[in-house]
């Protein structure tokens, strides 16, 4: 079968059942763009090529599939990069494909040609340029699987304007189920043993738990063992929060009882996690004897691992639940979650939030104060329901990443939380939402200051500046979109606008005056 290589990326991203993709066609794009226009896949257009990273990322993180955006060579290409870094510190799988000028006119000074293998290689787990037509199917097909394969990431595809017209024939791939890395039949038998004389054995479960779909292997682990867990903040929600064995998140901002278990635990199970500062910032290296197992070496800390194991987490623990002992006695209970914040009214504002929303809540959360109030307030009843920008905390991921959320789970009530700087860096994007009319809720807090930047710098220089984002009515900004919109001064008035279900587009400010 002979087609252009443009279709033939169409024809991939069919065989691969994507359904949306997110992005923005420009000339060195525009031959894939005609391609796509033939298809069934969704297109959205952003308004904004860091929107369409984020909202494909916001897309992946829910689903669990691969997201996928688009934009043309130079400032096109350029534009993704700060959405494709947020993806790529927190492991989300995602396919970046651009335009590029054509081979031809390569190191002739064209306008927009820069070399955009070398940006994204930094930033991506595979970053290649199609030159040969005839790879073209097989090199983007294995690029998507390599996303989502092992440790998954985002990957880059840059083809040249004449490259994508150019006809290629197609040779059909095999989906391959993803390889898992079994682990050692000794290092199952280690642990079983360490785990079964424990006496206050702990779980730290990790976003690999749901890289590697090992949600209900745990669960099965949990309930046998009556070990019980905490989770890394990107991994809320892999269990019930309200249930008994459920501690919460650990960590800087973490619940008060999971780093009081993680302190008294004689035993760590960490799965799925690389021991990052935030979570074991209460913790002194070698301190404590814990099992690190992981897909990815690079991931490993022996710095705090006692004992590292390289598998997938899913089979580590499939092949763990024959080995170890049934326990009836819990040594410390959960499900309360209790967190160190003084409360206030936007703490207020976060728990009525919390409470009036149904359990099949999404809450996407931009970073900033409100973030801590939100994180310690709403609880994760599914996983895969609160998600942030947590490892490089980017401001306006918010807005963007619910689009894609709500676009991945239509079913489901989605929440954007930001401020009102997150809003200003991402308010273009709701026209977004009017003109594809997507049910999003956006709670904007508005004190009219980088708020959390302004107290760092009074802590430690006792002064601010640089900090004032003018005194604005979010509220306005939406409505001039045509996005019903209220200005909320008191948390129990809130009560009486929250829908449970949420049918249209809605903007709820909330004036907290100055931070």
């Amino acid at each position: 079968m002979t087609i252009r290589v443009s279709e033939a990326v169409v024809k991939v991203l069919e065989d691969l059942n994507v359904e949306t993709v997110f992005g923005i066609p420009g000339r060195w794009v525009n031959p894939l763009y005609i391609a796509l226009s033939e298809s069934k896949i969704k297109h959205v257009l952003m308004r904004h090529e860091q929107a369409a990273a984020h909202a494909a990322d916001g897309y992946a993180r829910v689903s669990g599939k691969v997201g996928v955006c688009l934009a043309t060579a130079g400032p096109g290409a350029l534009g993704l990069v700060l959405g494709i870094a947020t993806a790529y510190k927190d492991h989300v799988p995602l396919l970046a494909i651009t335009g590029q000028v054509p081979l031809k006119l390569k190191g002739k000074r064209v306008t927009e040609e820069l070399n955009l293998v070398n940006i994204f290689k930094h930033i991506t787990k595979m970053s290649l340029e199609i030159t040969n037509p005839s790879k073209a199917y097989e090199q983007i097909f294995l690029a998507a699987i390599e996303a989502q394969s092992e440790c998954p990431a985002p990957v880059h595809v840059s083809i040249p304007e004449d490259v994508q017209r150019s006809k290629t024939s197609i040779r059909k791939q095999h989906y391959f189920k993803k390889h898992r890395t079994t682990p050692r039949k000794e290092d199952v038998d280690i642990v079983s043993e360490m785990l079964n004389k424990a006496e206050k054995p702990l779980i730290l479960a990790g976003q690999g738990v749901l890289l590697s779909n090992a949600e209900h292997e745990l669960w099965k682990l949990v309930k046998k063992t009556s070990i019980p867990i905490i989770t890394t903040l990107m991994a809320r929600g892999i269990i019930p929060e309200d249930n008994p064995l459920n501690l919460g998140f650990a960590g800087y901002y973490g619940s008060i009882e999971a780093n009081r278990a993680f302190a008294e635990s004689d035993l760590v199970l960490a799965l799925g996690c690389s021991l990052s500062y935030n979570t074991m910032f209460h913790i002194k290296p070698k301190e404590k004897t814990i099992v690190q197992v992981d897909v990815s070496e690079h991931n490993f800390n022996k710095e705090y691992a006692t004992l590292t194991i390289k598998s997938d987490v899913e089979t580590f623990i499939a092949k763990l639940l024959g080995k170890v002992k049934p326990r009836s006695r819990v040594w410390i209970k959960g499900g309360k979650q209790q967190y160190r914040l003084k409360n206030g009214k936007g703490l207020s504002i976060a728990k009525i939030l919390s409470k009036e929303l149904n359990r099949k809540t999404v809450f996407v959360l931009d970073i900033g104060e409100h973030t801590l109030w939100s994180i310690s307030s709403i609880k994760a009843y599914m996983p895969r329901t609160i998600i942030l920008p947590g490892n490089l905390a980017t401001v306006g991921y918010s807005l963007p990443a619910a689009i894609g959320a709500k676009l991945a789970k239509p079913k489901m009530n989605t929440v954007a939380v930001m401020g009102d700087g997150g809003f200003y860096a991402s308010s273009s994007e709701l026209g977004i939402i009017k003109q594809y009319n997507i049910p999003i809720m956006i709670v904007v807090y508005n004190n009219k200051y980088y708020g959390l930047t302004k107290k760092f710098q009074e802590k430690i220089y006792r002064k601010s500046f640089g900090v004032y984002l003018g005194d604005f009515s979010c509220a306005k900004i939406a409505e001039a979109y045509g996005i019903l919109s209220y200005v909320v001064s008191k948390p129990e008035e809130l009560k009486e606008i929250i829908p449970k279900n949420i049918e249209e587009p809605l903007l709820i400010e909330i004036p907290l005056g100055s931070s």
